[in-house]
Order: structure tokens, then C-alpha cells, then sequence
């Protein structure tokens, strides 16, 4: 599609959605840009109270749930908004927007998920939104619905110009500790430390999980070389991708769409190194600068990083700016 020819100008939006990072006001900056208004909610407040009953009491988590979205009810009771548009929406049960379309019934709804099924089942939701679209590939098909992957924001695209040799990393790694991550980062250090290579890694654990996780045996001393308690904000994200050749993505092992980590590499010209093989779909993919890797038998191709041969460009890269994303969205 023509994204020029989306039109949001004066458009209102309630927008609900997850505190992830700061990409939700990366989003609502995409919006002004457009030429909206909008007004953002937390899917959830995720305060000490509500992360510590989800572990400890379910039912008493799931009332201050329901307490959230009754206050986004309240407060929006005599609004009028032109797009309903939710992300995620992992705490948005039916009822809720049924309520919330009882309300603005003039409204359009949208939904995006940047989960996979797996992970968060909203397929009670779709019958009630206008537009449901999913970054999961095999989602997509599964539930019939338009597949769109995720963006990168023009941070990341200003780095394209602002790299000089000599780099100081062959390889990079951003990312929060779940799932088999660790691991992976491991076996890539292994390899880096072997032949030569410069991997700089950095991946966050909060430090109550490191706790618990250390006394219950899940973790060891030794792994506290890979770990870090340290949160990094995006100007340090953006120094490192700034001194890297490539990016290391390793998505979480449930899923097969393409993580944002993915883009944000993408939008800033720099090589990749991924464990999702289903890179190789896209139209993008050139395996002169994605090297797809196995996640349990990691063997990188050295070459991959020696070669210093002027690459070409990524194929309309820019497709996947954020902005061009949104537009996408509401078309």
C-alpha cells in the first residue's frame, strides 16, 4: 500500500497499551506526527502490589485488573474518540471492550499484537475489533487475520550516518533475560572468545528474580559474568549499536515473529545475527548480512564478520519506519 495516502489528521485516538521500554511514547510521538490526539493508558500499572499478588494471590491481582480498566471506563464515559487502538491487550477481557464500545460506539477499533498467541491468547477478542493484525507469522494464518511486523523508531535510522571505523564490537547483544537467552549468549560468547571476535553483551535481570533464582539453584555464580542489574537507557543502546558491526536477536522460544531488537538493526544498517529462521521469509533478507544461527548448536561463520566488503542496502528498509508502520495500522 501507499502510505501517503493515509490521512489521521484530527483523527482522536485512544490508544492502550503496555509500558514496554519507551516505545509507547515513541508510539504517541508517531501519532502527533500524523496529526492526532491521543490518549494513552497502561494496559495495567504494573506497581510492587500487583507484580507481587500476580505471583503470590491471582484472584486478588485479577481485581486490581479489573479496578484499572473500570477507571478507564470512568474516565472516558463521556469521550468521543474516532480509533479505539490496542496493543497487546493482555489484560483486556471481552467484557471490557464490550463496555468500552458501549461507550464509543462510533468509534473504530483496532488491535495489534506484538505477542504471539502462545504467549497471550486474544482470540475471543478479534470478533471485536474492526482490524486485528499480528507481528506472528504463523499466527497470522492461523487465525486468518493480516500479518504486519514490528518497526523501528528514527533513532535508529539517524545511527546510519553516525558510525565511523574502526568499530570496537564484531557483534552486539541488547536484550532482557528469559526463556533459554542466557544460554544462547553462552555459547555465542564461547564462540567469540575462540576466535577473536569482540561480542559486547548486555543482558538485564531485575534483582529480586536474580535472588531468588541464585538460591533456588536455577542460576549460578558463574552466570553472573553475563548478567546485569543495570537497565540501559536508549542513549546507551544506541552507543553500542553506534560501535557494532552486527546485532544479536534472540527471540523468545515460543514464538516465530520477528522481535523488535530485529528492525531496530535493520533501521540502522548494521548486520544481524538471529536465531528466528523465519527472517528468511521476509523481503528483506539477504544472507550476505542475516546469519541465521541455531539457538542450540550455535556456529557462527566467521566470515560472516572478516568480510568488509561494502554491503548493500536492506530492501525498503524504511517500510518498517514506525511512522509508516502506523500508517499501516489504520489503513
Amino acid at each position: 500500500m501507499d502510505e501517503s495516502n493515509v490521512n489521521l489528521t484530527g483523527k482522536r485516538i485512544l490508544y492502550i497499551g503496555p509500558e514496554f521500554y519507551n516505545y509507547h511514547v515513541s508510539i504517541n510521538e508517531g501519532l502527533a506526527r500524523l496529526g492526532t490526539t491521543t490518549r494513552f493508558y497502561s494496559e495495567m500499572e504494573y506497581s510492587l502490589l500487583f507484580r507481587l499478588l500476580a505471583k503470590l494471590c491471582k484472584p486478588l491481582a485479577a481485581k486490581l485488573v479489573r479496578q484499572h480498566l473500570d477507571m478507564i471506563l470512568r474516565c472516558e464515559l463521556s469521550s468521543k474518540y474516532d480509533v479505539v487502538f490496542v496493543i497487546r491487550g493482555g489484560f483486556c477481557d471481552s467484557e471490557f471492550v464490550q463496555k468500552l464500545k458501549s461507550c464509543l460506539p462510533c468509534a473504530r477499533f483496532y488491535m495489534y499484537q506484538w505477542d504471539s498467541l502462545r504467549q497471550n491468547n486474544y482470540s475471543d477478542l478479534i470478533s471485536l475489533f474492526d482490524k486485528v493484525m499480528t507481528f506472528d507469522r504463523l499466527d497470522a494464518i492461523k487465525l486468518n487475520i493480516p500479518y504486519e511486523p514490528l518497526f523501528y523508531t528514527h533513532e535508529y535510522s539517524e545511527l546510519v550516518n553516525s558510525r565511523t571505523e574502526p568499530l570496537k564490537h564484531d557483534l552486539a547483544f541488547v536484550g532482557a533475560y528469559h526463556s533459554d537467552r542466557l544460554e544462547v549468549v553462552k555459547k555465542v560468547a564461547e564462540f567469540c572468545d575462540r576466535e577473536g571476535l569482540a561480542f559486547r553483551f548486555h543482558l538485564f535481570i531485575k534483582r529480586l528474580p536474580l535472588m531468588r533464582m541464585l538460591l533456588t539453584g536455577r542460576l549460578k555464580v558463574a552466570d553472573l559474568r553475563y548478567l546485569s542489574t543495570k537497565s540501559l537507557s536508549l542513549p546507551e543502546v544506541l552507543d553500542i549499536y553506534r560501535e557494532s558491526r552486527a546485532v544479536l536477536d534472540i527471540e523468545l522460544n515460543i514464538q516465530s515473529g520477528l522481535s523488535i531488537r530485529t528492525f531496530e538493526a535493520l533501521g540502522a544498517d548494521l548486520n544481524l545475527v538471529t536465531t528466528n529462521k523465519h527472517v528468511m521469509s521476509e523481503p528483506f533478507y539477504d544472507p550476505k548480512r542475516i546469519l541465521v544461527i541455531d539457538r542450540d548448536k550455535v556456529d557462527l561463520n566467521v566470515a560472516f564478520f572478516t568480510d568488509k566488503t561494502v554491503k548493500k542496502p536492506y530492501n525498503n528498509i524504511d517500510r518498517y519506519s514506525l511512522d509508516k508502520w502506523l500508517c499501516r495500522i489504520f489503513e
